[in-house]
C-alpha cells in the first residue's frame, strides 16, 4: 500500500529553466573507457580529461552522470575522481543520479556506502524519484532486504516524524516527541522536505517542525526547497503572520523563493483576495508579470489601501526595473474606472510617485482629465494648479474645456468663470473657442451677465472674434440700458468698435417693442455714436414704421 501511495500520488513537479545536459553526449565514451577499471594512473587521466575542456559544475557533472549511466562502474570511478582530483563539491541531485545508477544496477555495496556518505557528511538524503526507482529495482530483482532498508530509510523515518507532529497538542510536547525519535543522526534536506510536504494541510505542525530543525542547529543546510515548501504550508489567510515571519528569515538569509513556489502563492493569495499578503510577496520577490496584475486587484479591492500601491511601486523600482507610463498607468485607470473609482486615480499616483515612480506629463492630464470626468472637479483644478507649479506643462486647452463643461453643468457658471480666468491669466491656458462659447450662453442663461462681459476681452485678447449673440438677444428682451451700455464698454476696440454692437442692439430692442429703451440708449451714448449717420438712418427708419403704423390703427 505504501509503495502504490507513493508511486500514485501526483508529485510536485519544480520546473528546471536551465539546460542541464550543458554537454553533448560525446566526451561519454572517453570518460567510459578512462574509467571502466580502477583508476591506476589519475596524471595520466587528468592530462587526457584536461584536453576535453570540461567546467566540473553540479549541472555538468550531474549531465556527465547521466550520460555514463549505462556503464556504472565508470560511472562510479568518475564520480569519486572529479570529488577528490578536482575537489568537486556534488549537490544533492547528483548524489541522487549516481544512487540511481548504482541501484538500478544492483550495486548495492556502493549505492549503500554513498548513502551513509551523502547523510553523515553532507546531509544530503535519498529523494522521492531515486527512492521509487531504486526500490522498484530491488523488488524486481529479488533484493529483498536492501528493499526493505531503503522503505526504512526513506519512508519510515517521515512516517514517524509526522506521527509525532499530528499527536502533540502543542508546540512543547510536539519537540518533546520528536526529541524521542532520535532521529537527528538520519535527518537529510530531503527528508525534511519529504516531511513538510505531507504535513501541507497542517500548517502549524510543519511550522513546529520546521523550527524544531532551527532549534537543534543539524549539520545539513536548510535550503531555498525547505523554506519553499514551508512557505506553500503557511500561504494560507490564518497564517500570514507566520508567512510574514518566515518571508523575513529568508530576506535575512539571503535564501530566494522558488519560482514555482512564487507564482503558486501568488495565485492563491489573489484567488483568495488576500492583497495584503500579495504585497509582502511581491516585496520579497518583485516579478515583471505580477506588478500590473497586483496592481489592478489592489485598486479594484473591497478595502481599498493606497499605500499598498506605494509599497509595490517602491520594491519593484529598487530592483533596478523601470515602469513604462502607458502600459502601468493606463492599465490601472482602467480597473479604477471598471469599479467606479477614477476619482482615486489622483491619490493613486501619488502613491506611485511616493514608491519612485516619475510620472510625466501625459500622465498628469491623463489624472486631470480622469477627476472631470468622475465630476470631482475642485480635485481637478486643485491637482492642476499643483501640477503646474511643479514645471509640468499640461494640455491646458482640453482640460479647461472639461472643467467648464463640468461646472456649468452643475450650473455653477460663476466658478467656471473664474477657473477659466485664472487659468487664462495665471497659467497661460488658451481655451478653444467652443469653450468661450460654451461659457457665455450659460453665464447668460444664469443672469450672471458680468461675468459674460468680462469673458469678452479675453476672447479678443486669444485674437477670436468675441461671441455677443447670447448677451445682445438677452439684453433686448429683458436688458436694462445699464447693462446695454456694460456691453458696449466690453466691446469698445478698434477691431470691433462699439456703434457696430450700438446698431445691433438698438434694432433688437426696436423689434422686441423696446423702442423707449432704445432711445434711453441713444440719449446717453456718446456724440461719436448719435452722431453716425447708419445710427441716425436706423432711428429714421424706426421711427417711421411706428408713426406709419399709429396712422393704420387710427383709420
Amino acid at each position: 500500500m505504501l509503495r502504490y501511495y507513493l508511486r500514485n500520488k501526483p508529485l510536485l513537479f519544480f520546473p528546471n529553466l536551465s539546460n542541464p545536459r550543458l554537454f553533448s553526449s560525446a566526451p561519454a565514451p572517453v570518460l567510459a573507457q578512462l574509467f571502466s577499471g580502477p583508476v591506476t594512473q589519475p596524471d595520466e587521466i587528468s592530462s587526457k580529461i584536461g584536453a576535453l575542456n570540461l567546467t566540473f559544475t553540479p549541472d555538468s557533472v550531474n549531465s556527465l552522470i547521466l550520460d555514463l549511466k549505462s556503464t556504472p562502474d565508470a560511472c562510479y570511478n568518475f564520480f569519486n575522481w572529479v570529488v577528490e582530483k578536482e575537489r568537486f563539491k556534488p549537490n544533492s541531485k547528483c548524489y541522487n543520479s549516481l544512487l540511481q545508477v548504482l541501484g538500478t544496477h544492483g550495486r548495492t555495496d556502493q549505492f549503500w556506502g554513498l548513502v551513509g556518505t551523502m547523510r553523515k557528511e553532507k546531509g544530503y538524503g535519498i529523494d522521492r524519484e531515486t527512492f521509487l526507482q531504486v526500490s522498484e529495482s530491488f523488488e524486481k530483482n529479488g533484493l529483498n532486504e536492501d528493499f526493505k532498508n531503503l522503505n526504512g530509510v526513506y519512508q519510515n523515518t517521515v512516517s514517524r516524524v509526522c506521527v509525532a507532529l499530528r499527536s502533540g497538542a502543542d508546540e512543547g510536547e510536539i519537540f518533546w516527541k520528536l526529541d524521542e525519535l532520535s532521529i537527528e543522526s538520519i535527518l537529510s534536506t530531503d527528508l525534511a522536505i519529504s516531511v513538510l510536504e505531507k504535513m501541507e494541510a497542517s500548517p502549524k505542525r510543519a511550522l513546529f517542525f520546521f523550527n524544531w530543525l532551527e532549534q537543534k542547529n543539524l549539520s545539513f543546510e536548510i535550503t531555498s526547497t525547505v523554506y519553499s515548501t514551508l512557505i506553500r504550508a503557511l500561504a494560507k489567510e490564518r497564517y500570514t503572520e507566520e508567512f510574514s515571519r518566515i518571508l523575513h528569515k529568508m530576506k535575512d538569509a539571503g535564501i530566494k523563493l522558488e519560482n514555482d513556489t512564487h507564482v503558486k502563492v501568488m495565485r492563491r493569495f489573489i484567488g483568495n483576495r488576500m492583497i495584503s499578503a500579495a504585497v509582502e510577496l511581491f516585496q520579497f520577490s518583485p516579478y515583471d508579470r505580477d506588478l500590473l496584475v497586483l496592481l489592478k486587484k489592489i485598486v479594484t479591492s473591497k478595502d481599498f489601501d493606497v499605500e499598498l500601491v506605494s509599497k509595490v511601486i517602491g520594491s519593484y523600482l529598487k530592483e533596478g526595473n523601470s515602469i513604462v507610463h502607458t502600459s502601468i498607468f493606463y492599465g490601472i485607470v482602467k480597473s479604477l474606472i471598471s469599479v467606479g473609482r477614477l476619482g482615486e486615480c489622483g491619490k493613486v499616483l501619488k502613491a506611485m510617485e511616493r514608491g519612485g515612480f516619475k510620472p510625466d506629463s501625459v500622465v498628469h492630464t491623463k489624472v486631470v482629465l480622469g477627476l472631470c470626468d468622475v465630476g470631482k472637479l475642485d480635485e481637478a483644478v486643485q491637482y492642476f494648479n499643483e501640477i503646474e507649479e511643479s514645471g509640468y506643462s499640461l494640455d491646458g486647452g482640453f482640460i479647461l474645456d472639461k472643467l467648464v463643461t463640468g461646472f456649468c453643468a452643475r450650473k455653477q457658471t460663476t466658478k467656471a468663470y473664474k477657473v477659466l480666468k485664472e487659468m487664462v491669466q495665471c497659467k497661460a491656458v488658451r481655451p478653444m473657442h467652443n469653450t468661450y462659447r460654451n461659457l457665455i450662453e450659460n453665464l447668460v442663461r444664469h443672469g450672471s451677465l458680468k461675468e459674460a462681459f468680462m469673458v469678452l476681452p479675453l476672447m479678443k485678447d486669444d485674437g477670436f472674434p468675441p461671441f455677443i449673440d447670447p448677451l445682445v438677444e438677452h439684453i433686448a428682451k429683458k436688458g436694462s440700458v445699464e447693462d446695454a451700455l456694460s456691453l458696449l464698454k466690453a466691446m469698445t476696440g478698434k477691431e470691433f468698435p462699439s456703434r457696430r454692437v450700438y446698431l445691433r442692439l438698438s434694432e433688437a430692442f426696436f423689434q422686441e417693442g423696446r423702442a423707449n429703451v432704445a432711445q434711453d440708449l441713444f440719449s446717453r451714448s456718446p456724440g461719436s455714436v448719435r452722431n453716425n449717420a447708419d445710427v441716425l438712418d436706423l432711428f429714421y427708419a424706426m421711427k417711421a414704421e411706428q408713426t406709419q403704423l399709429e396712422t393704420v390703427s387710427l383709420s
